[in-house]
C-alpha cells in the first residue's frame, strides 16, 4: 500500500510539500496532495518532531518554545509529544515510517481480534489488510490518524478480558488499557473518544450474550478496572491537556 513511497518513486515528506523549502520540484502524474488536511506538516511533522528532538535531549516536552512567545506542547495533544512513536518523525523521512508503524499495528490486531472471535485465519488476513489501508488512513495522514490504530487493540483487549484463560499468566485487561492510553497519548483525543464509543458499544453487545448475571458483574469489573488503569497511565497528557484547554484557542470548535 505504500510501496509508491518506500520504493522512492514518490516522497510524501510533509516538509517537501508545505514549507516553502522545496525547489526544482518535479510536477506529479496526478495533480493534488497526499492528504486532506496539511496539518501532517503544520502540526504532526513540526511539533512532533519538536517533541521528540526534546525527549532525546533528555527533556520532558512540556513546552513549545517556537510559537509566539512559547506555547504549551504537551498540552495541545497534536504533537503527540509523549508518544512513543513520535521519536520516529526526528528520522529521515519519518512521518512515513511513523505511519506505516501505526498501519502495521492495526492490521496486526485486527488479525488477532478477529481470530479471537474464531474467524478463519485466512479471512482475519483479508480483513487485517484492509483495516491497515483503511480511508482514514490514506486520506488524512494528520494527527487524525494516529488513534485509529489503537482501536483494534481495544477490541482485542475486551475479547481477552471476556474469554480469560485460566492458564493464562498475562492480566486480561493489560491489552485494553494500554490501547486506550496510547490512544490518548496519540495526540488527537476526539478519534480517541469515537474508539472509546464503538468499544462501549462491543461491550454491551458482548455481555448481552452472557447469560450469567454473576460472569457479567465480573467482566464489567475487569472493564472498568481496565478503563481506570488506562486513564491512569494517561494522567501526564490529560493533565496537561485539560489544564491549557480553558485558555486555548480551540478555533471553531469552541461553544457548544
Amino acid at each position: 500500500g505504500n510501496i509508491i513511497y518506500v520504493s522512492g518513486f514518490r516522497d510524501s515528506n510533509p516538509l517537501l510539500q508545505l514549507s516553502g523549502l522545496a525547489v526544482h520540484a518535479t510536477p506529479r502524474l496526478v495533480p493534488g496532495t497526499d492528504t486532506l488536511d496539511p496539518n501532517n506538516g503544520f502540526t504532526k511533522q513540526a511539533l512532533g518532531a519538536s517533541a521528540g528532538s526534546q525527549i532525546l535531549s533528555g527533556k520532558i516536552p512540556y513546552w513549545n518554545h517556537y510559537g509566539g512567545v512559547g506555547a504549551p506542547l504537551l498540552g495541545e495533544m497534536q504533537s503527540a509529544a509523549m508518544f512513543p512513536l513520535t521519536l520516529l518523525i526526528t528520522l529521515t523521512n519519518g512521518v512515513l515510517l511513523f505511519n506505516i508503524t501505526l498501519e502495521t499495528i492495526a492490521g496486526f490486531f485486527t488479525y488477532l481480534f478477529l481470530r479471537k472471535l474464531k474467524i478463519d485465519w485466512w479471512a482475519a488476513v483479508i480483513a487485517g489488510a484492509m483495516f491497515a489501508l483503511n480511508g482514514t488512513f490514506a486520506w488524512l495522514t494528520n494527527a487524525v490518524f494516529n488513534p485509529i490504530a489503537f482501536m483494534p487493540m481495544m477490541f482485542y483487549g475486551i475479547e481477552r478480558i471476556l474469554q480469560k484463560s485460566e492458564k493464562s499468566k498475562v492480566p486480561s485487561w493489560i491489552y485494553f488499557s494500554l490501547a486506550i492510553s496510547l490512544s490518548l497519548y496519540s495526540g488527537f483525543p476526539e478519534t480517541a473518544f469515537i474508539d472509546a464509543l464503538l468499544a462501549c458499544v462491543w461491550v454491551i453487545v458482548r455481555l448481552a450474550m452472557i447469560n450469567e448475571k454473576k460472569a457479567v458483574v465480573v467482566n464489567i469489573k475487569k472493564v472498568a478496572r481496565g478503563s481506570v488503569i488506562g486513564i491512569g497511565l494517561s494522567a501526564p497528557v490529560l493533565v496537561a491537556f485539560l489544564t491549557y484547554l480553558p485558555d486555548a484557542n480551540i478555533g471553531g470548535h469552541d461553544g457548544a
